[in-house]
């Protein structure tokens, strides 16, 4: 069952990405940079790999790049006119990313900025962009069905078993495992619709 009687676009443990910017730029919120990293870490992470860092690498470079947006969030503005916060956190991690690949070149601002728009850079960080998306989505979704039915939608719709492979191992029966397929993927639609929308 779907969970009502609160706004769409507020998640289950989730503050939204606005009231987050904000708690963050007012400092003095443990909570909100430990929410903040457990939300972009990965993401960052992800685009690191994209951009041929080894794992570890990686890793070091999402830590990295988190710090220097806990230093610079208390001087940041928040106002989707002057540019989204997609643009920012891109920019900081190119450049983190770069630094590390040509640690003996330095990227100035115009070099930087040509890259936030190649079309294979842009195209990568959309994906990673998406994936963070979807994490969100189906933490709430993970607190609105029950834990079987999210076990099956993973099965189907992000590890891409077959309906038949799932019903044979869970013993749903295949019309069920659809209804429920299609019900949480409208869902996570819906979900992430009101995210991108948050994110102004």
């Amino acid at each position: 069952m779907r969970a009502t009687g609160y706004p769409e676009h507020v998640s289950s443990g989730l503050s939204t990405h606005r009231s987050l910017l904000l708690r963050l730029t007012s400092g003095g919120d443990p909570d909100a940079w430990r929410e903040f990293h457990d939300r972009y870490h990965d993401l960052i992470r992800g685009f690191a790999r994209r951009n041929g860092l080894q794992p570890v690498d990686a890793d070091d470079l999402a830590q990295e790049v988190l710090m220097a947006l806990h230093a610079a969030m208390p001087r940041f503005q928040y106002d989707p006119a002057k540019g989204r916060f997609r643009g920012f956190l891109k920019t900081i991690a190119l450049r983190a990313i770069w630094r590390r690949r040509t640690p003996d070149r330095v990227l100035g601002d115009e070099e930087l900025e040509r890259l936030a728009v190649d079309p294979g850079i842009e195209a990568g960080f959309e994906r990673e962009w998406r994936n963070h998306h979807l994490r969100q989505a189906m933490q709430r979704v993970r607190s609105e069905f029950p834990a079987d039915q999210v076990e099956w939608f993973t099965s189907l719709a992000i590890e891409g078993r077959s309906t038949a492979e799932v019903s044979a191992a869970s013993g749903v029966p295949a019309d069920r495992l659809y209804r429920v397929r299609s019900q949480i993927l409208a869902r996570c639609r819906e979900l992430i619709a009101a995210q991108v929308k948050d994110e102004g």
